[in-house]
């Protein structure tokens, strides 16, 4: 197998694990059928056009001001929540981890995570890079661990302390700050 069959394998691999809970969600979850349909179109769509990185694919920065605290929202629609919930390995809420890099892992458990158990999910779903922005400005560029509950629209720190809550794009500001993935 060439190097290159190698990385198609692993990037199919990617795929197949991302989009694999996609199935459980249409069967289990009362959520409309035409939002997790558009929510899988969605993520196909930026694994085909993503730069793939050989583990992972690259993701944007969005930029958050110092002192920002639990001060900002993030505008997230209804299909990027369920991006979320099909990301999430963990429920009721998505436990994700962020490394130093700003790389977004999925948790298999709560608590503790090994490195091997836990498949990179930056750059597809905008809004949990912005949180991992938002996390990394919180920590001092440290990571950690991230929940965020897609009933309540809330992002956590590990630790329960909020990070931002997630908003309906265009609903009036509640906070100084505000990250639009997709638009800004």
């Amino acid at each position: 197998m060439t190097t290159e069959q190698q990385e198609a394998t692993l990037q199919d691999q990617h795929r197949a694990l991302v989009l694999g809970y996609a199935d459980t969600l249409r069967i289990v979850e009362p959520a409309d059928h035409a939002a997790i349909e558009e929510a899988a179109r969605r993520l196909a769509e930026r694994m085909a056009e993503g730069d793939w990185l050989g583990d992972r694919y690259r993701r944007r920065r969005y930029p958050v001001p110092d002192g920002a605290g639990g001060a900002v929202e993030i505008e997230c629609d209804d299909v990027e929540l369920i991006i979320v919930r099909l990301l999430a390995s963990t429920g009721p809420h998505g436990e994700f981890e962020v490394t130093r890099d700003g790389d977004v892992h999925t948790g298999v458990r709560h608590g503790y995570h090994y490195a091997e158990d836990r498949v990179c999910v930056s750059g597809l779903c905008p809004v949990l890079d912005a949180a991992a922005d938002v996390l990394l400005a919180r920590t001092g560029d440290q990571g950690g661990p991230m929940r965020v509950h897609t009933t309540t629209r809330v992002v956590e720190l590990g630790d329960g302390s909020k990070l931002a809550d997630l908003v309906e794009p265009g609903a009036p500001a509640r906070a100084p700050h505000r990250i639009r993935p997709g638009r800004d």
